[in-house]
């Protein structure tokens, strides 16, 4: 179970696991008074999968949707496991962010090499790195 601000991402090996973890997150939120929201709640299975294994929402009645990708802090995750999707926006938003800074300093007039940079590490180059340590091709 992974927790950040009102963020909540289950991992399970099984439909009956994840089914369990819903529980919990039920109960908490029934014994602190906090509402899910059921069109949030998603299900992405990674690769294969039994689709008679259904997962159910104890709270709404009704079974989780499935789909093929989740975006979780930023971060797409895919069905098929691929980071393709996932860099591929970052490289969009990284040419928007570049786009946009050349833009604002080109009305400035002559820009300064250290003021480039400066906007290249701080707007640019996060779109770039983030989470990189996630999507990184390893061997």
């Amino acid at each position: 179970m992974l927790l950040f601000a009102d963020d909540i991402l289950l991992l399970a090996n099984s439909a009956q696991e994840l089914n369990q973890l819903l529980g919990v997150v039920h109960d908490y939120c029934r014994r602190w008074r906090l509402e899910l929201s059921p069109m949030k709640i998603k299900k992405l299975v990674f690769g294969k999968y039994d689709e008679d294994s259904g997962v159910e929402d104890e709270s709404a009645g009704a079974w989780v949707n499935e789909t093929d990708e989740y975006k979780y802090l930023g971060l797409l995750f895919q069905r098929e496991m691929s980071w393709e999707k996932a860099k591929a926006r970052m490289f969009r938003n990284a040419q928007k962010a570049s786009v946009w800074s050349w833009n604002l300093l080109m009305r400035t007039g002559n820009p300064m090499v250290k003021g480039l940079t400066g906007i290249y590490t701080g707007l640019v180059r996060p779109y770039l790195e983030y989470d990189a340590e996630v999507w990184g091709d390893f061997e």
